[in-house]
């Protein structure tokens, strides 16, 4: 017996976001519009953060070659990023535990992605990361993968 089935998508109808005037002519809903000026604003309003260690001990390794967790002291570097939400509702509560959050730079998304290539770009010179063994240096924070 064959299985006939339907898939249902729960998103948005092209009448829940447009509606016409009195003029006859489609146009975006207030809702709709508000939803853009909002996220307008958010893209104008981005945030460029470091993620650094709140306690010395051993943190997962996104950019390791060799391992799955490097030893970091207290303040150092273990991801760089951006958001153009507050960071707190980036992370959870669990998630950050292990993290003092830092903001560095507020801007454009484009001028934070900007900060955060040029970070992670010139991690490699920062001094936490020359303070190591020749082996154990990153090309990219801890938290940041290789593809950077």
């Amino acid at each position: 017996m064959a299985c006939v089935c339907v898939l249902v998508y729960a998103g948005l109808r092209y009448t829940d976001v447009v509606e016409v005037d009195k003029n006859r002519n489609w146009q975006l809903t207030p809702q709709r519009m508000e939803k853009l000026h909002e996220d307008t604003i958010k893209l104008e309003n981005a945030i460029q953060y470091a993620l650094l260690a709140s306690k010395s001990q051993w943190y997962p390794c996104l950019s390791c070659a060799d391992t799955s967790h490097i030893f970091l002291k207290a303040g150092e570097i273990w991801k760089y990023g951006y958001t153009i939400n507050s960071i707190y509702t980036r992370y959870t509560k669990k998630e950050l535990k292990d993290f003092e959050v830092q903001e560095q730079f507020r801007g454009s998304v484009q001028q934070c992605m900007l900060e955060e290539r040029k970070k992670i770009a010139n991690y490699p010179l920062l001094p936490e990361n020359q303070a190591r063994a020749l082996t154990l240096r990153l090309a990219s924070p801890p938290g940041n993968p290789f593809n950077h």
